[in-house]
């Protein structure tokens, strides 16, 4: 039981893109996957992404639940579900 995250066109990343496994826990959601990622990848992530310590996402990321943007769902209220695959990537 997991969430896969996968990070591309992010500054600082081998080629390829950065991925994460998460386990999956009952009612986890973006927020929480983003608070996660902020220590594990550093200050980068932060300035890039997500500022934990403000608690706010970057406006021109553009993040992926499986094949739906978070903007269509809940945000970073989003709920996850097991096997869900998160993607984050600058926008396009």
């Amino acid at each position: 039981m997991s969430i896969i995250v996968k990070i591309s066109g992010y500054s600082k990343q081998p080629p390829g893109g950065l991925k994460y496994c998460f386990d999956f826990k009952e009612g986890m959601t973006i927020k929480d996957i983003f608070k996660s990622l902020s220590p594990r990848i550093g200050p980068d992530f932060s300035n890039a992404v997500y500022d934990a310590k403000n608690d706010i996402m970057n406006e021109k990321m553009v993040v992926y639940v499986n094949s739906k943007e978070i903007r269509t769902l809940c945000y970073t209220g989003t709920i996850l579900r097991d096997g869900d695959v998160i993607t984050i990537m600058p926008p396009i």
